[in-house]
């Protein structure tokens, strides 16, 4: 009987341990301080880091600021969005 329970109690513990390291990554999302130790979630303590990082990694690996501005400034895009953002900008002033 009791090696029955064996995989059942193992499958419960990784579980739970696996369930309490997510719950670390993400939560508290504000520093709290419990018993004189301060505890914040990972993600959240290091969140500007994580931006910086994604944006470097983003415009090095799929788009660029060059890319994006090429894209505005062709003539072809200018005269496509020309006649919406007018008619939005007297729609607006009315």
């Amino acid at each position: 009987m009791v090696l029955y329970l064996i995989p059942f109690i193992s499958a419960f513990i990784g579980w739970f341990t696996n369930w309490i390291a997510i719950k670390m990554l993400f939560h508290p999302k504000e520093e709290k301080n419990i018993l004189g130790l301060k505890i914040q979630g990972i993600f959240p303590k290091r969140q500007q880091q994580f931006a910086e990082k994604l944006g470097q990694l983003v415009s090095r690996e799929l788009i660029s600021f060059s890319d994006i501005a090429n894209k505005i400034n062709n003539p072809e895009t200018i005269a496509r969005a020309m006649p919406s953002s007018k008619s939005i900008s007297i729609n607006l002033l009315k």
